[in-house]
């Protein structure tokens, strides 16, 4: 079962699959090394994360950095998919379909970038951010970079189960609505005057009401 913070930052509440030849063949990989035997808390560490992101290359994937219990930093890339069993029943998982040590100037860029961030622990992102500023010049990160990255962080709010509901809401109807003519339309037709977040709000409370009716 998922926590709140999992489950805030829009991660579906389904269980979590990893397959061992996956787990394998990325611990192998030049580019993603990693020793086997870190990973074994990974469940638990991926509940307290360091930070969650919207993939920015892969649609309805989450990227979740987190610290294993020797500290080392790791991401995994989260997907909710359907996976046949014994050819009929349809099981609906989270999985994992990468795992590898965080890539500092990734996750920096990952932060500065709008709409990425859906959820932080401040206080584990800010140390592991002011350590960065003293070893920038080892993996050229620029301080204009870190220090927007900083303010970020200070400044995000992290979402609560009703806000990511809401947002899931809004969502839901921007895909359903756009493309078919009715997009940022007032039911007679005519352009709304509403904003866009405004005018998601009440599609959303509208179709809800009207499901009922």
């Amino acid at each position: 079962m998922l926590n709140d913070i999992l489950l805030s930052s829009g991660i579906p509440d389904l269980p979590i699959e990893l397959s061992s030849d996956r787990l394998q063949i990325k611990a192998e990989q030049e580019n993603h090394l990693f020793n086997l035997s870190s990973v074994v808390n990974l469940s638990t560490a991926m509940q307290y994360p360091i930070a969650v992101f919207n993939s920015n290359t892969q649609s309805k994937s989450k990227v979740i950095l987190t610290e294993l219990c020797n500290g080392e930093k790791i991401i995994v890339v989260l997907r909710a998919e359907s996976n046949k069993v014994s050819g009929r029943k349809v099981l609906y998982v989270n999985r994992i379909k990468s795992i590898y040590p965080k890539d500092t100037k990734q996750i920096i860029s990952w932060i500065n970038q709008n709409n990425l961030l859906r959820y932080v622990d401040k206080i584990k992102a800010t140390d592991w951010l002011g350590k960065q500023q003293f070893n920038s010049a080892d993996v050229a990160i620029p301080n204009n970079s870190l220090n927007s990255a900083t303010k970020i962080i200070e400044s995000f709010v992290n979402p609560t189960l009703l806000y990511e509901k809401i947002f899931s809401e809004e969502q839901s109807t921007r895909d359903k609505v756009k493309g078919n003519g009715i997009y940022l339309k007032a039911p007679n037709g005519k352009p709304t005057k509403l904003n866009e977040k405004q005018w998601l709000q009440v599609s959303s409370l509208f179709n809800k009401n009207r499901k009922r009716q």
